[in-house]
């Protein structure tokens, strides 16, 4: 299992996160998922790297005063390029990407790359100075996983009434209309509409975790 594979594999100071989230999202994708929404939560102790196509002599590096002398194809760059594509390209398939960063080792210069990462993903945490998960202490941990599991409770929903025409159907809180938005940045989407599910995303979720007043959906009667 997962579990037995990272107990197999020591720390070595590589971070893959690009290959990984790729990973994980075709992993997904290929699965037979109806009725069930996709996420990821990517949790590292990290800064991205383990992308050999960077150049030493012009990339961000961790430690600039000896990455220059560096050849080509070693693992001294930063890869937030190629890391925060790999969220939004999660993101294009319906699948939202929670960011978690065991960022206590982290130089405070690299901390905004874990936060474009968790806003990349969609599932940014609203309001506070850090958008990813911060964990710098025990317990924070599973305090992180317990929020995760709110948020898709709130944020994704099964509708009593699946309309024959998707567009039938309104989405509002607080009496204010959330327009459906197919590219899932921000507003609702139909993420399984054989099954009825429909997802809030980005500024669109935050409103409904924020608010009071339970999210209505309203199907309209066609002729």
């Amino acid at each position: 299992g997962v579990l037995d594979a990272i107990d197999r594999a020591g720390p070595r100071g590589a971070t893959p996160t690009a290959a990984a989230l790729v990973r994980a999202t075709d992993f997904l994708r290929a699965r037979d998922a109806r009725g069930v929404a996709q996420y990821i939560v990517l949790a590292t102790d990290g800064l991205p790297n383990c992308n050999r196509l960077l150049d030493p002599q012009t990339c961000r590096c961790f430690e600039p005063a000896t990455c220059r002398a560096q050849p080509a194809g070693t693992f001294v760059c930063i890869d937030d390029t190629s890391s925060i594509a790999a969220v939004d390209r999660a993101r294009t398939f319906g699948i939202a990407t929670w960011v978690i960063g065991i960022d206590g080792d982290l130089d405070a210069q690299y901390l905004d790359i874990l936060d474009r990462m968790a806003v990349a993903g969609g599932r940014a945490r609203p309001g506070t100075d850090r958008r990813y998960y911060s964990i710098r202490a025990e317990g924070q941990l599973t305090e992180a996983f317990e929020a995760i599991q709110r948020t898709v409770a709130e944020c994704a929903y099964v509708t009593p009434s699946r309309p024959d025409n998707p567009e039938r159907i309104t989405v509002e809180v607080d009496g204010m209309a959330i327009p459906r938005d197919p590219t899932r940045r921000d507003g609702w989407d139909w993420t399984d509409r054989d099954y009825g599910e429909v997802t809030l995303f980005g500024a669109a979720c935050e409103r409904v975790q924020s608010s009071t007043s339970p999210l209505r959906a309203t199907v309209a009667c066609g002729l």
